[in-house]
């Protein structure tokens, strides 16, 4: 029976782990923290379809809220973009923690060994393969070894950080590519529920990233946000500024109160070799422009199950390409233009974003998730009627970019070849 060691947690991890163990695998996670530690302590939005289409069961609707669309404010807050309200009806505001355990009881159900209180360190490697992991458990270094190595461990995850560069799996995290989150529940003082209900503001205060006001029945949902820092100071402003606009938002923080780091780059470009394939934000499966990738680190898990059972568990780099190459061709792609317009925002200050969005050059279609559907053409319409020469060249980079994604998504190598795949993925990272 082919072994299949897991490290970490994760959603997508757990996905993969449950439906590998249903096809007679020997599935085994290891987990730093205690079960009853798991899952961040507030709620976020999951479609309720990918539970079916991951082949997980569906949580009871007592479990969950309708999801709301988001309102996008600029800088100034004299721009609003509501975007359609149908968008956010496939989306259900899920308890992070049930939903955590949700994931581990059903991969329980299947057979997986769960064990929990035991740090993963490192990979483990011959000359040209991961065959297994270390952890640490009960003050001391065990390994486990498998015939393929999940990496569900997150975006500093210490086994694809131990990889060495010759595998081929990009182990460095560039800090500009990180978004610093602190999240926290507020009373309210009131029963005011604003409409729409999720609220995000671009470079609020000043500073450089997203921050949101979520009006729930009995909490005020505040995360602020940076690219690429946050510091205590600029929370302190932005949850300062939120009361003035939001007078029915209480001082008592009743949840959360954490901060994390989350990856709002596009995937990363190779996340598999010899017996390692990571998922989730071990890859870099998020959205870039709201930071959730539930959705993908659901769907990748599946896909990856499938990838392997495939090939009966013969994890060799060839074999395990066709995950690599199918979420590229499927997911990252969709993602792409919002990854590119990330990183635009990320360049500009606040003053450019208020032009921008004042303008209509920032729309709906680029940042409330459209951004797929839209042409070149378009952009060059746009470009043509701005007065501002220092945007010139960011917004023409858009451009190059957008088709060179375009490109890319047509030209990713279905079987691998090192000197190919090496190639695709150098043209790949200049996006």
């Amino acid at each position: 029976m082919k072994k299949i060691v897991v490290a970490g947690c994760g959603h997508g991890g757990l996905t993969a782990a449950a439906n590998l163990a249903q096809k007679g695998f020997d599935v085994t996670v290891v987990e730093a923290a205690k079960r009853e530690d798991l899952g961040y302590d507030w709620h976020d939005s999951v479609r309720k379809r990918d539970f079916v289409d991951a082949g997980l069961p569906i949580p009871d609707e007592s479990n969950y809220l309708p999801a709301d669309r988001m309102c996008y404010y600029n800088p100034k807050k004299n721009v609003k973009i509501v975007p359609d309200r149908e968008a956010s009806q496939s989306y259900a505001y899920m308890d992070r923690k049930f939903l955590i355990n949700h994931l581990i009881d059903f991969a329980l159900e299947c057979g997986v060994n769960i064990i929990f209180e035991s740090k993963v360190l490192s990979a483990i490697c011959t000359e040209d393969s991961v065959v297994g992991i270390r952890y640490e458990n009960n003050g001391g270094i065990v390994e486990l070894r498998g015939d393929l190595v999940i990496d569900a461990c997150g975006l500093y995850s210490p086994v694809r950080l131990s990889l060495p560069d010759v595998f081929g799996v990009s182990n460095k995290v560039d800090n500009k590519d990180v978004f610093y989150a602190w999240r926290a529940y507020y009373n309210k003082t009131d029963n005011t529920i604003t409409d729409p209900e999720s609220n995000i503001y671009f470079f609020h205060c000043g500073k450089a990233g997203m921050d949101w006001a979520i009006t729930k029945d009995g909490y005020m949902d505040i995360l602020v946000g940076g690219f690429g820092s946050l510091t205590s100071e600029d929370i302190k402003k932005a949850v300062k500024d939120f009361k003035t606009d939001y007078p029915f938002m209480g001082d008592e923080i009743i949840r959360g109160g954490k901060s994390d780091r989350i990856p709002l780059g596009k995937s990363l470009p190779v996340f598999v070799c010899n017996g390692y394939a990571a998922v989730g934000n071990s890859a870099y499966m998020t959205e870039p422009l709201s930071g959730s990738g539930i959705d993908l680190s659901i769907f990748a898990g599946k896909l990856l199950s499938e990838t392997v059972s495939t090939c009966n568990g013969d994890c060799c780099v060839e074999n395990l390409w066709m995950y690599n190459f199918l979420y590229i061709k499927t997911q990252s792609e969709k993602r792409y233009n919002s990854a590119i317009i990330k990183s635009l925002m990320s360049s500009l200050d606040a003053s450019d974003i208020d032009f921008l969005m004042e303008r209509g050059i920032m729309t709906e279609k680029e940042i409330a998730g459209t951004g797929g559907r839209y042409s070149i053409v378009q952009l060059i319409q746009k470009l043509a009627v701005i007065f501002r020469p220092r945007l010139y060249l960011p917004l023409i980079s858009i451009l190059r970019k957008t088709w060179l994604a375009k490109k890319l998504k047509r030209n990713i190598p279905k079987n691998y070849s090192k000197e190919v795949v090496e190639s695709w993925a150098a043209d790949y990272a200049k996006l």
